[in-house]
């Protein structure tokens, strides 16, 4: 009689561990699937946003290269020779930096439509030297404001260009809901503030390095170029979150108002200006070029801040995401052994 009893006993002890055992994998397995799937996503994010940092770089080189490129159309017969080795020098870099953003975006394979961009943002770029190299070629009494700015506008296609491949890189991202995914957009708007801040300057330059009177085409580009510029500016400490307003960003957001919008833009409008009242301007195209690749340094340093904060955010996110994964699989094979054990126990117990 005790000994059927005992029995009776260890085998509802056995039923019930099993119940408890049962339930703990109804509970544990999908807290475990849920934290090993936000690891992946806060993997994904850190892999995009590397990525998203690797085309915006590219983006900024590819803008800069307007730099030496107006250096050369604008500078005189016994400068030439030096700014065309800076030139050639700096479109090596470039060309380094395109590789270099392929091979990143490689590791987790380049789409066809990838591919396309790339491919499409060779040709632009190509193109864009190519009359860049057509202007400089022709000697001086052959040239004229209008050549200038063609070719000024084909390197403006070679950015629009990298520019569609950022964006293709935004659209497809995955890392949406992730702490990063609100700089996916503010790396997009830095890209184009940096861009448009070099465009102002280079839609005026062809005018004022033949000192002619500036056209309605090149005045209405130049100031729809500094509305965007102010536009996207104040949309940059907006999208910033108030949590991640460091005292750094701070300073570098200070900059950029002080020496960039408060100096170089006025520094174009005073150009205009000049234009508007048939006076001499007050700087050559070269002059123009090296003030305003001076001011805004600080926007680059700016959009290179974030993009540095952006990737540890995202590295952090995925290092936290891991450790959670780690720590609810270990609490639930703890409580699963532990139950495992207690069974055993019980029924040797009994």
């Amino acid at each position: 009689m005790y000994k059927l009893r005992s029995e009776r006993i260890s085998q509802q002890l056995f039923w019930s561990m099993i119940l408890i055992i049962f339930s703990l994998l109804l509970l544990s397995v999908p807290l475990i699937v849920s934290s090993y799937k936000s690891y992946q996503k806060a993997d994904r994010a850190l892999s995009e946003i590397s990525a998203l940092r690797a085309v915006a770089d590219l983006a900024n080189k590819i803008s800069r290269e307007r730099a030496p490129a107006n250096k050369v159309m604008s500078s005189r017969a016994d400068e030439l020779a030096a700014k065309l080795k800076e030139l050639d020098e700096y479109r090596k870099e470039v060309d380094l930096q395109i590789e270099q953003t392929i091979r990143i975006l490689n590791t987790r394979s380049l789409s066809h439509q990838e591919k396309a961009l790339f491919n499409n943002l060779k040709k632009s770029l190509q193109q864009g030297r190519q009359a860049v190299d057509a202007y400089a070629a022709l000697p001086l009494s052959q040239r004229n404001s209008e050549q200038f700015d063609n070719a000024i506008q084909h390197m403006f296609k070679a950015w629009d260009s990298c520019y569609e491949i950022l964006k293709n890189e935004l659209v497809q991202s995955e890392g949406k809901g992730t702490a990063v995914s609100e700089y996916y957009t503010l790396i997009l708007i830095l890209s184009d503030l940096r861009d448009q801040a070099g465009r102002m300057a280079s839609n005026v330059i062809a005018p004022v390095t033949f000192k002619e009177k500036m056209s309605e085409d090149n005045l209405a580009r130049s100031l729809q170029t500094q509305h965007q510029v102010n536009y996207l500016w104040a949309l940059v400490n907006t999208i910033q979150p108030e949590q991640d307003k460091t005292p750094e960003y701070l300073a570098l957001h200070q900059q950029v108002k002080t020496q960039f919008l408060d100096q170089a833009i006025p520094t174009v409008a005073g150009l205009i200006d000049e234009s508007l009242h048939n006076q001499p301007y007050a700087l050559t195209g070269t002059q123009l070029t090296e003030v305003m690749v001076d001011k805004f340094v600080t926007v680059v340093n700016l959009q290179s801040y974030i993009l540095d904060y952006s990737v540890h955010i995202a590295q952090k996110e995925k290092q936290e995401s891991y450790h959670i994964f780690i720590l609810t699989l270990l609490v639930a094979l703890i409580c699963l052994v532990t139950a495992f054990f207690t069974m055993i126990y019980a029924r040797n117990g009994v």
